[in-house]
């Protein structure tokens, strides 16, 4: 599985194996910030690890989950979406 987050001009986006999953499309192209090619299941572990290192880092730590919404990412497969 590839894994890239990048930069564009409107925001920033998120693809997994070439698909858009979060975010705007980078028109005129983007720039990738990050990318991870996972082969098995703790490489993604620890990719989330970092990833909530670095937004612990951008909001201040202790508030992490109330601003970012990353507790009920990762506990809500259906998060953001509406229910039918």
């Amino acid at each position: 599985m590839n894994i890239m987050y990048m930069r564009g001009v409107e925001s920033n986006s998120l693809y997994i194996n070439d698909t858009r999953v979060s975010g705007p499309k980078p028109w005129g192209g983007g720039k990738i910030i990050k990318e991870w090619n996972i082969t098995n299941i703790d490489d993604l572990k620890k990719i989330q690890q970092e990833i909530e290192q670095e937004l612990r880092e951008m909001v201040g730590g202790e508030n992490m989950e109330s601003q970012t919404g990353l507790k009920h990412l990762a506990t809500r497969p259906n998060f953001g979406r509406k229910e039918r």
